[in-house]
């Protein structure tokens, strides 16, 4: 993920773009791609597993009204979320994504 200097979601860099550029110096600007998906950290999970997992995405950016992101959503924690669904009680986005983010970065 690319992000600015207030933690903006601005796109991302995948490791085959790096692996093709590797030869050449190149600046982030020239190949972040833009077209990001992101959930909001309010959002159910059941309304949006299923666009994640047709688009078989390995994470997903969780973001805030501003865009900022507050965690990751991984392939690992949307197991952990439906365990939770089926035996617990259903929870947001944003609090399945914070418990898979660093200590020192999750917001406040």
């Amino acid at each position: 993920m690319v992000t600015d200097n207030r933690d903006i979601l601005k796109g991302f860099i995948d490791i085959e773009t790096i692996n093709r550029r590797s030869d050449h110096s190149t600046s982030v600007g020239d190949i972040i791609k833009t077209n990001v998906s992101s959930v909001k950290g309010d959002t159910l999970l059941r309304n949006t597993l299923q666009r994640i997992l047709k688009r078989e995405l390995k994470y997903v950016p969780v973001v805030n009204d501003r865009q900022r992101v507050i965690g990751i959503l991984t392939r690992a924690s949307l197991v952990d979320i439906v365990y939770d669904v089926l035996w617990g009680e259903e929870q947001s986005i944003k609090g399945a994504a914070e418990s898979f983010k660093p200590e020192e970065t999750r917001e406040v």
